[in-house]
């Protein structure tokens, strides 16, 4: 059973939200995941091969009145069983 990584991002205080990007398993390139105003953002996507662990990158980028703010900040891999 796959079970939703929870808590991956956080909304700073006085940031509108966040754009979350995502590399799974073998992929190569960050596909956009969510805009997100709420904390905290759940991925429950399936694994790309079901019972297989697979790393998951993440990475987001922080906006402010429909603007980028800083630069994109990537997370740590997260290993989804």
């Amino acid at each position: 059973m796959n079970v939703p990584h929870r808590g991956l991002i956080r909304i700073v205080k006085n940031l509108d939200c966040v754009v979350i990007y995502s590399m799974r398993g073998v992929e190569t390139t960050y596909t956009m995941l969510d805009r997100d105003t709420r904390s905290p953002f759940d991925d429950s996507r399936p694994n790309l091969v079901p019972g297989v662990p697979e790393q998951r990158k993440y990475k987001y980028v922080y906006f402010l009145n429909d603007e980028e703010v800083g630069l994109p900040l990537e997370l740590s891999v997260v290993v989804m069983m």
